[in-house]
């Protein structure tokens, strides 16, 4: 398997939803509320709530010119 390099739009969207996951987590431990408000309200919006960022930052990756893919 080949791994993605550290330019490109692979490598840019799983460090993106990496960062979103963690920030997620954080705010999921510091305000209860919030966790509990996902929990009772949105339970099947959570995967996209985690991956949203990442997929958004992979596709605004993969149309800049100067951004290659893999």
């Amino acid at each position: 398997m080949r791994l993605p390099k550290v330019d490109s739009a692979t490598y840019r969207g799983i460090v993106t939803a990496i960062q979103a996951f963690l920030g997620f987590m954080v705010a999921a431990v510091a305000i209860p509320e919030f966790r509990q408000l996902v929990q009772d309200f949105y339970p099947a919006a959570l995967p996209l709530l985690v991956s949203g960022a990442g997929v958004a930052s992979f596709i605004l990756n993969v149309f800049r010119s100067n951004v290659k893919n893999y």
